[in-house]
C-alpha cells in the first residue's frame, strides 16, 4: 500500500484524483517509512522474485481490489471520514479566505495549492491511523491468503 498512500492515489479518494502527474511530490521528498514498520531487509534476487510473484498472484486473483474496496467501505462507515471531510472543507475555506484569487484560478491549480497546504499539516494522520487499524483487523485473513498462494506455488 505504500506506493499508493499519497492522497491522490489513495483508495480513499474514491477515484477522484487528477490525471496529471505534475502535482505529486518528487520521490526525494516522500515521507520516511512508517515508524511501526521494520527497516527494509536486504533481499536476495530469488527472494525478490518470489515476493513479486506472490504480489502479482494476489492482485491477479482480485484479492487486493477486494480488500481495497472492503477497507474503503469500512472507512466510509466511520466518524473519521466525516472528521476528515470537515477538516478538508475547513482548510479549503481558510485558504480561499486567505487568497480569494483561488476561486478564479483553474480548478486543478487551485486544488494543487490547497492539497499542498493539507500535506503540510497533519490532516491525513487520523485517516492513516484508521486505515491501518482496519488493515490490522484483517491481517490474519490477508496472511492466510498469502500462505495459501505460497503453498500452491511451492506445490507447482
Amino acid at each position: 500500500m505504500s506506493d499508493s498512500y499519497r492522497p491522490s492515489n489513495s483508495p480513499l479518494t474514491n477515484g477522484h484524483h487528477h490525471h496529471d502527474n505534475h502535482h505529486h511530490r518528487p520521490a526525494s521528498t516522500l515521507p520516511p517509512p512508517h515508524p511501526s514498520l521494520p527497516p527494509t531487509p536486504i533481499l536476495s534476487e530469488e527472494a525478490k522474485s518470489t515476493i513479486d510473484l506472490l504480489k502479482t498472484t494476489y492482485k491477479k486473483r482480485g484479492h487486493f481490489d477486494s480488500l481495497r474496496k472492503d477497507i474503503y467501505q469500512s472507512f466510509t462507515d466511520t466518524d473519521t471520514k466525516l472528521h476528515f471531510i470537515t477538516a478538508l472543507e475547513k482548510i479549503a475555506g481558510a485558504e480561499i479566505e486567505r487568497d480569494p484569487s483561488l476561486l478564479a484560478r483553474d480548478k486543478g491549480k487551485a486544488a494543487e495549492l490547497i492539497e499542498a497546504t493539507v500535506l503540510r499539516g497533519d490532516t491525513y494522520s487520523n485517516v492513516e491511523k484508521a486505515v491501518e487499524e482496519l488493515l490490522a483487523a484483517r491481517r490474519a485473513e490477508i496472511e492466510g491468503m498469502l500462505r495459501g498462494i505460497m503453498e500452491e506455488q511451492g506445490a507447482s
